[in-house]
């Protein structure tokens, strides 16, 4: 069921349910791909206390045929601050990887900003996720570090940048 929110043209973002272990492939964060067995115990540890975990797990779905296709991961421990780490698909070719993970950021950062009145997000994003990058830019977020050669591509190394995302409610004037 699709949910009334987050929203986009292609995707949408909901939280995480016991279902998505059998497609954990798409949203785990690793280098090997996950079984159901250990995506099963991943969520029931680590999802299970939803609104006091420092944590949070949504995921990322493709509404043309409503497939989990990512996977948001957002670290507080302040309830103000924010690391969101995007995980995308490995089946996605590197273009739709990228256009999907842009439109996710462009639904859920606002939503923490707004919604949840956190003060920073920060975001990193490979070098060339430009249609990520031109998001950024778009919706004018603070750009923060570069990471010379962090991630490996084939055939090289690419640059690793962060981003913020500032909300101007928190501004302190004169300060």
């Amino acid at each position: 069921m699709k949910p009334a929110f987050l929203t986009g043209e292609r995707v949408y973002i909901r939280s995480m349910k016991l279902d998505d272990k059998d497609r954990a492939t798409a949203w785990f964060n690793s280098v090997f791909p996950v079984n159901a067995v250990r995506a099963e115990k991943f969520l029931r540890d680590e999802v299970k206390d939803v609104w006091g975990a420092r944590r949070k797990y949504f995921v990322i779905v493709r509404i043309e045929d409503d497939t989990v296709i990512g996977g948001i991961k957002k670290k507080s421990w302040d309830m103000r601050t924010a690391d969101l780490t995007f995980r995308m698909a490995p089946h996605l070719s590197s273009e739709d990887a990228d256009q999907y993970k842009a439109e996710a950021i462009r639904l859920f950062v606002p939503w923490l900003r707004d919604e949840h009145e956190y003060m920073t997000q920060t975001i990193e994003i490979a070098e060339d996720e430009t249609a990520c990058l031109q998001t950024m830019e778009d919706m004018d977020l603070y750009f923060g570090a570069r990471f010379r050669g962090y991630l490996r591509r084939p055939g090289g190394r690419i640059d690793l940048l962060v981003y913020q995302a500032l909300n101007p409610k928190w501004e302190v004037v004169n300060a």
